[in-house]
């Protein structure tokens, strides 16, 4: 399945101020064309009926049924009747920063940051669940509660995060089973890893495959193929990556110069840190900041 059209920032108007977005869709007739997506898209289908198409499937789906996007992922809904879906997008970044709390929910890294925190942005299979009436009426009840936020002047990122975490565990109940728990296949060395990360972004040391791979009694060798293994990205790689994603972040604080950012999280210089940004993000620190709405 080729995409015909790409949903991008333009269409989803994610910003600092708002980094979650709602969209509520009704489809008569002629159904939604194969597309992709930049950012993950959460659709819960509220009434109506359709054939969702996937490169793997086609299934169909009516009140109750909700679906998870990740980005780069290809999908479309043929033969609509009334379908009315309400879609929800985020900034991943967003949520990044706590990954041990994020870890400790089944299903939610998985479902929800996996294609972020990793770098895959390859086509998987898209997760498709149906939801009885009462969770369905509880999900659509924090979607409005941030669809209501996102209309005040200022709004709470602590309710917008609140009411979008709460969205994704009731979801992720019911879509575990299709999402395939990643956690299961780390071994003790890629979670020792993943720690030592976290450890020095948070207190902005240099991370050193060579020590970790010290610390966990094996080779940098045999550390490195592991850890690529289950994550895709080696692991200063990932190390990087998890570097940017915390600078994206921080970023969204208007009142934060980017030097200020890339000091904070070890970089030697805002020239290093730019480069090291543009390479993760595809754009320099500055210029992400303009895209979520900031002029600084």
């Amino acid at each position: 399945m080729i995409p015909t059209h790409t949903i991008t920032q333009g269409q989803v108007g994610i910003s600092a101020a708002r980094p979650v977005a709602i969209n509520v869709m009704r489809i008569d007739s002629g159904g939604v064309a194969p597309h992709d997506h930049d950012y993950y898209e959460v659709s819960f289908v509220c009434g109506g009926s359709a054939i969702h198409q996937t490169p793997y499937a086609d299934r169909p789906i009516g009140r109750g049924a909700v679906i998870v996007v990740a980005p780069g992922s290809v999908h479309a809904f043929s033969n609509p009747r009334q379908l009315d879906i309400v879609n929800v997008y985020y900034l991943a970044e967003w949520l990044v920063d706590d990954l041990a709390m994020l870890w400790r929910q089944p299903g939610l890294v998985p479902l929800f940051l996996a294609s972020t925190l990793f770098g895959d942005r390859s086509a998987r299979r898209i997760p498709l669940g149906q939801l009885p009436d009462e969770e369905l009426q509880l999900c659509r009840a924090e979607v409005d509660a941030i669809a209501r936020e996102n209309r005040r002047e200022t709004p709470s990122l602590l309710l917008l995060r609140s009411a979008l975490l709460k969205l994704m565990v009731m979801t992720a109940r019911r879509l575990e089973s299709e999402a395939g728990d990643i956690a299961h296949s780390f071994r003790r060395e890629v979670w020792l890893t993943m720690d030592r990360v976290e450890q020095c972004i948070a207190q902005g040391e240099p991370f050193r495959v060579a020590d970790t791979a010290s610390a966990a009694g094996v080779s940098t060798d045999y550390l490195s193929r592991i850890f690529r293994q289950a994550t895709g990205d080696s692991p200063m790689e990932y190390y990087q990556r998890r570097r940017v994603q915390h600078a994206g972040r921080l970023l969204l604080d208007a009142e934060r110069e980017v030097s200020e950012v890339a000091h904070a999280l070890g970089f030697c210089d805002a020239a290093h840190f730019s480069k090291v940004f543009r390479r993760v993000q595809g754009m320099s620190p500055r210029a992400y900041r303009v895209q979520y709405g900031l002029r600084r």
